[in-house]
């Protein structure tokens, strides 16, 4: 790698190889550096998602924490994965990860998906305060007209 890295031959499939070997190797911070840089430097490529979910699998499963990161990747690759399709590409290893997400999420106890409805309920919140002021904002601009109208 570090001889094609001085060639300037680093490419996304070269880069993604070097990850897949070290998630092989179970090198797994390894993998999830390489994988993180090529995240940044392709953002809509599902590949690179879908080898973080797989990482990120690995790691949560070491360290026995909730699958929400690794879940997270899933649903980024899925979605960038739905695009590729209508392109007419298939991905065996995207099948393999959806039967994964799957058993995860009916793994999740009670508690963690309460964290997660928690949280969009938290956001649900922040929306709508957000939409309340707005309209407050503006109700108290049209008051302030009208006194001003009816004062003329």
């Amino acid at each position: 790698y570090q001889q094609l890295e001085k060639n300037g031959n680093t490419t996304l499939e070269v880069r993604l190889n070097i990850a897949m070997l070290q998630y092989q190797l179970h090198d797994f911070s390894k993998a999830m550096e390489m994988l993180q840089a090529l995240k940044n430097d392709y953002p809509k490529d599902y590949r690179v998602y879908k080898w973080l979910a797989f990482v990120q699998g690995e790691l949560d499963l070491q360290n026995g924490a909730s699958y929400t990161k690794t879940l997270g990747y899933y649903e980024t690759a899925a979605e960038l994965y739905r695009a590729e399709q209508a392109s007419g590409v298939y991905d065996p290893q995207m099948d393999e990860l959806e039967q994964l997400a799957v058993k995860e999420v009916e793994k999740m106890t009670v508690g963690q998906i309460m964290v997660v409805c928690g949280i969009c309920l938290v956001l649900v919140a922040v929306l709508l305060a957000v939409v309340g002021c707005v309209l407050l904002h503006k109700k108290k601009k049209m008051v302030l007209l009208e006194i001003e109208h009816e004062y003329r």
